[in-house]
């Protein structure tokens, strides 16, 4: 086979040639030869990952630092051809535990999201073999608590993003992760079990909820949490000031309230919260009172009041009052 090699590579060559001279007739068909003797297994990846419609980002030598939807196995699979691949989306219920066995085989992974897929919690545990994963995003109604509890085995995991719960009872498994200080629990109704669960998480640092069609029951207990909090409430109709008297004083760094009943006694109650840092409301009738109260929150950041009555002029005297506060 070595002595075999000089007369490989001419041949290669003579191909290279007639390829490259349009004058000849078979140069297409040769081009199409020698691209294909040539190609990598990194090349032929990506022909067959775009060709299925997956989306790769930022690729070059061996690298890529995202890929978007992967529907397949088989789709997991062709990412062992590439040594550095920073971050996957995964989507739908073609994907089971044994995709995951080949997510398990990238070494620089450091970002995971099972979007509605079939994975449970064997295929979960498998990631544990990815030494630099730290942020995962799972859909979790169908994963029960056993499944969840798998995640103990991820070491390096200190970011989750949960959508979907069934069930606030499926945050049991925070008993056994206690690796995780950053969770992230979307479109979720919380009572006073759920806010117990979290409470008891002794490294977790921060807690981001997403609230529909809240009640005032809710954030009374939201207003419990001992973490750093980030809040979206949308689609909440059915609040009341009294419901928002209960965040007073709550640990609430970023606030956005979308589409929900809130008026400006609402807002005086959300501007007791001290440590609010960033906060955004949209569609709601509130007027340039709101303004006076928010003016007086220390460590506000950032505001965007969006479909209010709030007035322009009422936002240029924030904004001579806080020149720093960056208004939208």
């Amino acid at each position: 086979m070595a002595r075999d090699g000089p007369h490989a590579a001419a041949a290669l060559e003579a191909l290279k040639q007639i390829a490259s001279n349009e004058d000849i007739p078979l140069a297409p068909q040769a081009e199409g030869i020698y691209k294909e003797l040539t190609q990598t297994a990194e090349d032929r990846a990506v022909a067959l990952l775009t060709s299925a419609g997956v989306q790769l980002h930022d690729v070059s030598r061996g690298k890529v630092h995202l890929a978007r939807n992967l529907y397949r196995n088989s789709h997991l699979a062709l990412l062992v051809n590439f040594p550095d691949v920073h971050m996957v989306q995964a989507t739908g219920p073609r994907v089971t535990d044994e995709g995951l066995e080949s997510l398990s085989q990238l070494r620089t992974l450091y970002s995971v999201q099972l979007v509605q897929t079939s994975v449970t919690g064997a295929g979960l545990r498998r990631l544990r073999a990815s030494p630099h994963l730290t942020n995962l995003t799972l859909t979790a109604d169908r994963l029960s608590v056993d499944d969840l509890r798998q995640l103990k085995h991820l070491s390096r995991l200190r970011s989750l993003t949960l959508t979907s719960l069934a069930h606030e009872g499926q945050l049991q498994f925070l008993d056994d992760a206690k690796q995780i200080g950053h969770l992230q629990l979307e479109t979720v109704r919380l009572s006073r079990e759920g806010v117990d669960v979290l409470n008891r998480h002794a490294n977790l640092r921060r807690v981001g909820l997403t609230l529909v069609d809240a009640q005032d029951e809710q954030l009374r207990e939201v207003s419990r949490l001992n973490t750093g909090l980030t809040l979206t409430v949308r689609g909440s109709p059915d609040l009341t000031d009294a419901g928002w008297r209960c965040l007073e004083g709550a640990r609430i760094r970023y606030l956005t309230i979308i589409q929900s009943r809130i008026t400006d006694t609402g807002v005086a109650s959300i501007a007791k919260c001290e440590n609010l840092e960033y906060l955004t409301i949209y569609e709601a009738p509130l007027s340039d009172t709101v303004l006076e109260h928010l003016k007086a929150l220390p460590r506000l950041k950032y505001l965007k009041l969006e479909k209010t009555q709030v007035t322009k002029e009422g936002l240029q005297q924030l904004k001579k009052a806080r020149p720093t506060l960056q208004i939208r």
